[in-house]
């Protein structure tokens, strides 16, 4: 019985784990904001714990304990090696996403309200366990620097599902991010964003080149398919550092 309550333990610690703690974000995994995560953590290891337990009892039973623990063993180590790999894939997309910001932050520095970046690459390393880039890149700007207040749109950087964006802006004359996300090319998850029009003097598409030595090209709304145009260059001082700042861009 005792086994049936630690899984049942187990279970109630991560089902309340985050509705208990409203107060914060299961974004966080950094600093101790991210506290709220240990309940989660024990409960899954209770459980963990219970399911083993009830594993090596029914092979007691059977006169057959040896079996048992073979097998357990057996899983126990399939799950250091996969952890290992997944700790592994996270690391190494942490890395290209940092380069990525670095050598796009360091090219392109004149943010205003409202501004739109797509951001289109085939040469990103791709990774089992976590995608290098997903919808969530759309928020990473915002909270490396702290835009002003006032500014009811912040800038986003949204990534490019598949080829072909430029020739859809050059061909439309008025397209926002909801025509955009039906045609599969972004994932907009907030409501407010879908009515945002793209503004031919304010957005444009960047192709970055993960290869060394990182290549960073824009090209303006006013023509995509034809003209090359230099990244703008600005100040970013005037901006206070967001959260992401240190685990970005510490090193710039």
């Amino acid at each position: 019985m005792g086994n049936y309550k630690l899984t049942l333990i187990g279970m109630v610690m991560l089902i309340l784990a985050y509705p208990l703690t409203l107060n914060g974000s299961v974004q966080t995994v950094y600093g101790m904001e991210s506290r709220f995560h240990l309940s989660a953590s024990i409960g899954t290891a209770f459980i963990y714990a219970g399911v083993c337990a009830r594993i090596l009892s029914f092979f007691d039973n059977l006169k057959k304990g040896t079996i048992g623990r073979f097998l357990l063993s057996i899983m126990a180590s399939l799950l250091l090696l996969n952890g290992i790999q997944i700790q592994k894939d996270y690391r190494d997309a942490y890395c290209v996403q940092r380069r990525f910001w670095q050598d796009f932050l360091n090219s392109y520095h004149n943010f205003r309200e409202d501004t739109l970046i797509f951001f289109e690459t085939q040469a990103v390393k791709r990774f089992r366990s976590i995608p290098t880039f997903d919808w969530s890149s759309a928020y990473i700007l915002e909270n490396i620097y702290t835009f002003p207040e006032n500014w009811e749109r912040k800038p986003r950087v949204y990534v490019v599902n598949k080829p072909g964006l430029s020739k859809i802006l050059n061909t439309m004359d008025e397209i926002t991010l909801s025509d955009l996300d039906k045609m599969q090319f972004i994932n907009v998850v907030i409501s407010s964003d879908f009515g945002r029009i793209i503004d031919k003097k304010n957005s444009f598409i960047v192709y970055y080149d993960s290869v060394p030595p990182n290549r960073l090209i824009s090209r303006t709304t006013n023509d995509f398919g034809n003209r090359t145009d230099k990244i703008n260059s600005g100040d970013l001082n005037h901006y206070s550092k967001g959260v992401l700042y240190k685990l970005l861009l510490k090193d710039i």
